[in-house]
Parts: structure tokens; sequence; C-alpha cells
């Protein structure tokens, strides 16, 4: 599973970042990292954080400000949204059954 972040335009959408989702119970199992293939430095972090990180990441790019759109299994994360309101975008967020 990956997060990415895509600026749209009328005219269409393109993704600026990816990052892999690497859940905690894989990036604490050497064996499983091992037949993987995944590399030492990748670490986990949570949706969340990562999405915020992208973010921070496009922010700094100097690109068009938009708003901020996410799924509903970031709704219920406090953190997520006042992080968000800090950076001073708009944003919307799902809400309802956290998709599986």
């Amino acid at each position: 599973m990956a997060i990415s972040l895509s600026v749209a335009t009328k005219r269409g959408s393109l993704p600026v970042h990816w990052r892999l989702y690497l859940p905690e119970i894989w990036a604490t199992d050497p064996a499983r990292r091992a037949r993987a293939g995944m590399p030492s430095e990748l670490q986990s972090a949570t949706k969340p954080a990562i999405a915020l990180e992208q973010v921070r990441a496009t922010q700094a790019l100097g690109l068009p400000a938009g708003i901020v759109l996410a799924d509903a299994a970031y709704s219920t994360n406090t953190a997520f949204r006042e992080a968000l309101t800090k950076t001073g975008l708009s944003y919307a967020v799902g809400w309802g059954a956290k998709p599986r």
C-alpha cells in the first residue's frame, strides 16, 4: 500500500509524492523485510504522518496551494486535522466508516 499526494486542476491530476506505507508489524520483522528486499532505512510511520510530510514537502516546493482532500481513514485523527489547520490550507476529510 502507498500513500500518495496528487495535484489536481480542471485539466487533470498529477501525483507529486508517493511513499510506501510500511506497517509496524513489517518494520519490526527482520525476516519479512529481508524476503521483501526492504532497505534498512525504510521505517514505519503512520498514514497521517506520511500524508502531513507530503503536504509540507509540496508546500516547500512552492506548488500552488489548494484544498487538501483525504478519505475517511484520516477523519478521526484529530492531530492530523489540527496539523493541517496549522499549514494554513483548507481541507475536507471523508466521514463515516473507515475504508477496508
